[in-house]
């Protein structure tokens, strides 16, 4: 990735890392606000679940494009000022959505939230493992995700703090300036090695060869293996997240845990879920040093499955210790995703196809909490248990999956000529195979 680098530029690296990490700490954080909110959407506009959750869907509908407008600014302009446009639209977005006077202008503000969430994700992955040092790129890219998990947690905390909706999703949105003013002080944006004469191209020659540089990448082997290591992360997590819910609910959760466990109980296990998760990515970063991807996704999830049962809730008392390694074993291999995508993607189009693989693989999976929800409403099915066998599944979608990188990675290293311990640590040229 040092082909990224700007010759002769004053970059802070740690200040980038640091701004692109509270980016996505910010998203999550803003993501995560409005999903208690919808219940109290649909009380104040006096619609059904299924209308009241249209803003959600289309935020993650609107994903994929914003990985696209903004990762064409990032790779073609600058990705500094991509990411301060993509913090500023889920600011000013933020902001509409707490005072949407009506269902519609709270979808097209969700929509637009969207966009910038698109954006934010790859902007801030590439900027940021761009810039440091070989050796550190899985240590940020652990602490990416651990910010996310962070995020999740501070967005459903707020709500602790018995504040109307619309004051939680208005907090939530100023979150982003802290990221943008850091971004500011990051030094200048990394832009695109482009041939003098490509700037003065007509727009559609431009446009054209974008087309086919995306569609190139897009057709290689190497796309849909990461894709699918992607996608079956993000089935990974939000089959964990669902399954969380519906064992609470089937322990019941009562306010002084007479019956079931206790609100308090139920939100240490949320907690501790977070805590795994977050400490799980940075862990998995660190040994990105020494370890290749695929051995990071396949060994985890392979010591979680004799988890699962207890995480199903077979022993409550073993309940809070299963959630924490369901974040730590389950889902803490997800700090491999950015500097795994980053890193497969040549720099001209980096952005773009992270940004594609990983919104691609966010907004497919989150099919699967529709379908469980379907499934488990079923007559005489048991939620949690049900939830329980997609977990082993997603788990065992994973371990596939990183079986599937070592065939790419072993092309690379007999091309390259690099080592195994070179290419774990990320000192190796990109490649668009």
């Amino acid at each position: 990735m040092t082909d990224g680098r700007i010759a002769g530029s004053k970059e802070r690296p740690v200040t980038a890392a640091l701004a692109c990490s509270f980016s996505w700490m910010s998203v999550a954080f803003a993501f995560t606000a409005y999903m208690p909110a919808v219940s109290h959407i649909k009380r104040e506009f006096a619609v059904g679940e299924a209308i009241a959750t249209i803003g959600l869907w289309a935020t993650l509908l609107m994903r994929p494009v914003g990985a696209l407008v903004f990762g064409h600014l990032a790779d073609t302009w600058s990705r500094r000022a991509s990411l301060l446009l993509a913090c500023s639209v889920i600011t000013i977005t933020g902001i509409a959505t707490a005072c949407a006077p009506n269902l519609v202008v709270l979808i097209l503000a969700r929509a637009m939230f969207g966009l910038g969430m698109g954006g934010v994700w790859p902007t801030g992955a590439t900027l940021s493992l761009e810039r440091v040092a070989d050796g550190w790129r899985g240590v940020v890219s652990g602490a990416l995700t651990a910010s996310w998990a962070v995020g999740a947690f501070l967005g459903s905390a707020l709500y602790s703090a018995e504040l109307e909706w619309r004051e939680v999703l208005a907090a939530a949105s100023v979150f982003p300036l802290v990221p943008a003013l850091l971004v500011w002080r990051a030094g200048p944006g990394v832009t695109s090695r482009r041939q003098p004469e490509s700037a003065r191209e007509p727009l559609r020659d431009r446009f054209d060869r974008a087309l086919r540089d995306l569609s190139r990448a897009a057709s290689r082997p190497t796309f849909f293996i990461v894709l699918a290591v992607t996608l079956s992360v993000f089935c990974g997590y939000y089959s964990l997240v669902s399954l969380r819910s519906a064992t609470l609910e089937s322990m019941g959760v009562s306010k002084d845990g007479s019956v079931g466990v206790s609100k308090e109980q139920a939100a240490f296990v949320r907690v501790l879920f977070d805590i795994g998760m977050a400490g799980g990515a940075l862990v998995i970063g660190v040994l990105l040093r020494f370890l290749p991807p695929s051995t990071l996704i396949a060994v985890p999830s392979i010591l979680f499955l004799p988890v699962i049962p207890f995480y199903v809730g077979v022993d409550p008392a073993w309940l809070p210790l299963a959630s924490l390694l369901a974040g730590m074993l389950g889902i803490g291999c997800s700090g491999v995703l950015a500097t795994m995508l980053a890193g497969t993607f040549p720099e001209p189009i980096r952005t773009r196809m992270t940004g594609i693989c990983f919104n691609l693989g966010a907004v497919a999976s989150a099919g699967l909490i529709l379908g469980l929800a379907v499934v488990s409403e079923m007559p005489g099915v048991s939620a949690a248990w049900v939830q329980g066998v997609a977990v082993g599944v997603c788990q065992i979608l994973m371990i596939a999956s990183a079986l599937l990188l070592l065939r790419p990675y072993a092309q690379r290293r007999k091309r390259t000529g690099v080592s195994a311990e070179e290419e774990a640590q990320g000192s190796y040229p990109p490649s668009a195979d």
